[in-house]
């Protein structure tokens, strides 16, 4: 019974993101911690990641197909991505995360 729930559980929430064009992890891991609560943490982890690959995936073909996304549009934000995820992850070594957050919520506009 709980393989059927948690299997109709992924169903519901895949199609839920996938509409909106993410993959689902959060709802991947609150499914398994409540159907699932002595699953090992990086067990669940894996099963999440490897579920939001692959809706994410199934989205972003769909969209593609549609006409929503491009990779002319997409490939300077994919560029710049790579190198602006080494410079964070740097940022984050050397400072505190409350400093790095306080910069970062002083870097992005205030939203309307």
């Amino acid at each position: 019974m709980n393989e059927f729930m948690l299997a109709l559980g992924f169903f519901v929430v895949a199609l839920l993101y996938a509409s909106v064009g993410h993959g689902g992890a959060t709802g991947y891991l609150a499914l398994l911690a409540l159907v699932m609560p002595t699953l090992p943490q990086h067990e669940a982890a894996t099963t999440a990641l490897l579920l939001n690959t692959i809706v994410s995936g199934i989205a972003l073909v769909q969209f593609s197909r549609a006409g929503a996304w491009s990779l002319r549009r997409a490939s300077p934000f994919l560029i710049a991505s790579v190198p602006a995820a080494f410079w964070v992850d740097g940022c984050a070594l050397r400072l505190s995360c409350s400093l790095c957050c306080s910069w970062w919520g002083y870097a992005l506009p205030p939203s309307d």
